[in-house]
């Protein structure tokens, strides 16, 4: 059996909690007789490069997007998607597993519709919570402990609340911005800090969105 751990970045260049767990995790699949192979982008370039880190292969595709505010919303696909699908179809894996996703030129939902399309099983692992809350704390206005149900006026409020937003002004950006998701009027195409601000119930309704393909092209979460 082979395996592919997909993540932005990865040791010795990056040592952080998902780098150190997918490394002790890809070791024990590999003592069990499991090929392990790490994929992550290598930024900026236009070569695709290995090397090997404590018995792990590792391959960086070439990944030198450009980003964009479209490819940071999460509306364009980054340019390296073709490398990253090159190397899953000559790795030919029995599963891919993603350890991380973000809009952006890293590894992202358009990552993981390719593998889904190749027929692969597709395993996500949800290392922070930043894929049902956009804050990343899943405390409301850090206040309470959310319910973790995602609802555009609520989490727009509450990222208003975090950025300082907040008595009248909130209340009256948050009723304009809900408005205005009603109407189907998305601001945050305007490419400004009013536009993304008052468009925010569309940032959130694509966070809810997302999940819910995810969900669909997973076979576990």
């Amino acid at each position: 059996m082979k395996i592919i751990f997909c993540l932005h970045h990865f040791l010795p260049e990056n040592v952080a909690g998902t780098e150190l767990y997918t490394l002790k995790l890809a070791q024990q699949l590999q003592s069990t007789g499991i090929t392990m192979i790490i994929v992550i982008p290598n930024y900026d370039q236009s070569e695709t490069i290995e090397y090997t880190y404590e018995n792990v292969r590792v391959i960086k595709y070439a990944e030198n997007s450009i980003e964009d505010r479209k490819m940071i919303m999460g509306k364009k696909p980054p340019d390296g998607l073709k490398e990253f699908e090159k190397i899953v179809k000559r790795e030919n894996p029995d599963i891919i597993n993603f350890h991380e996703l973000a809009p952006g030129r890293g590894i992202n939902i358009f990552h993981v519709e390719k593998v889904n399309s190749l027929k692969i099983p597709v395993v996500l692992t949800f290392h922070l919570s930043y894929y049902t809350c956009i804050k990343n704390s899943l405390f409301y206005k850090n206040l309470e402990k959310c319910n973790g149900v995602i609802n555009e006026k609520i989490c727009t409020a509450c990222v208003f609340d975090e950025k300082n937003i907040r008595g009248l002004k909130a209340a009256v950006i948050t009723n304009s911005a809900m408005m205005l998701f009603k109407m189907g009027i998305n601001t945050t195409l305007l490419n400004s800090h009013a536009g993304t601000a008052l468009g925010f119930p569309f940032v959130i309704n694509n966070l809810k969105n997302n999940l819910h393909r995810l969900s669909a092209l997973a076979d576990k979460i």
